[in-house]
């Protein structure tokens, strides 16, 4: 089976323009689910613009509140930490919700003069990122991918998926339809936003940067791209160029797992995104 993944399919990308006499955004916020770049994405705006970064972490918003110097101590327990991590958004206000949370807020006043990031990824390659970096989990993965394509992951307060257990595939589908609500959501308001595919920002750093670059404030006249992953240091930008261009990942699935992914995942609103269902090639 091969997918196809078509850019042009995507809505408006980006939101409505800057409006005359004003040049930027007030703030950005970032959402993606884990393994979507979110990381880099941040790093590449901040190395190239003054923008304000609305927080996404609970570092970032316990700091809001904390006294100077107080640090965020969490538990060692697995469970337990993550509890205390909810409790760090727990009535934050959706300004301030988690970055890997879902979008469903009856509330987005609090967005009107912000640019809001969509960060997203193929969903056979992220539910293979997400087997092998399951950030936030709770259970114990098994070694096998198709049997991890079955797991009841334990979704999180801060997730603001009302504890659902979900298997992976549906735990995507349920995050790419919350960005359809709150993009139509932000589309009612005039709130501008973006759309970040994974592959295209590895592809081409400096592309991302200039479809945003009208709503940055002070953007550096020379671009400082990323050289390195933010999480692993021995791969480089090139690496991935290679890795997304080539679709180098699709040797990694078998054909079982990808026949399973392909049943499952919701492709009316991955194809929103550009990512759509592949057909057989003789």
């Amino acid at each position: 089976m091969q997918d196809k993944t078509d850019p042009q399919a995507l809505p408006d990308r980006t939101g409505p323009p800057p409006r005359p006499g004003k040049p930027a955004a007030e703030a950005i916020k970032i959402f993606g689910e884990r393994n979507t770049a979110t990381n880099a994405v941040t790093l590449i705006i901040r190395k190239n613009s003054r923008t304000p970064l609305i927080a996404t972490t609970a570092n970032m918003v316990f700091a809001r509140t904390a006294a100077p110097g107080a640090k965020l101590e969490l538990p060692k327990a697995r469970i337990k930490r993550e509890a205390r991590l909810d409790q760090v958004f727990a009535g934050a206000g959706p300004i301030f919700a988690w970055k890997h949370a879902a979008t469903h807020f009856s509330d987005i006043s609090d967005y009107r003069n912000c640019l809001v990031l969509f960060c997203v990824r193929h969903p056979a390659s992220w539910l293979m990122g997400l087997h092998r970096r399951p950030y936030n989990n709770l259970v114990r993965l098994p070694a096998d991918f198709r049997a991890f394509l079955d797991l009841e992951w334990v979704t999180l307060g801060r997730e603001l998926l009302d504890g659902a257990r979900l298997d992976p595939i549906t735990l995507y589908n349920e995050k790419l339809r919350s960005y359809l609500h709150f993009i139509n959501q932000l589309q009612a308001q005039d709130t501008p936003y973006h759309i970040v595919r994974q592959e295209d920002f590895a592809m081409d750093q400096t592309a991302f940067l200039s479809e945003i670059r009208p709503y940055l404030s002070k953007p550096k006249r020379r671009f400082k791209p990323i050289q390195r992953s933010t999480k692993d240091k021995t791969k480089d930008a090139e690496y991935y160029r290679n890795y997304y261009t080539k679709e180098l990942w699709r040797a990694e699935i078998d054909a079982e797992c990808m026949a399973e992914i392909e049943a499952r995942v919701d492709w009316q609103a991955a194809g929103v995104f550009g990512y759509h269902k592949g057909v057989t090639s003789g």
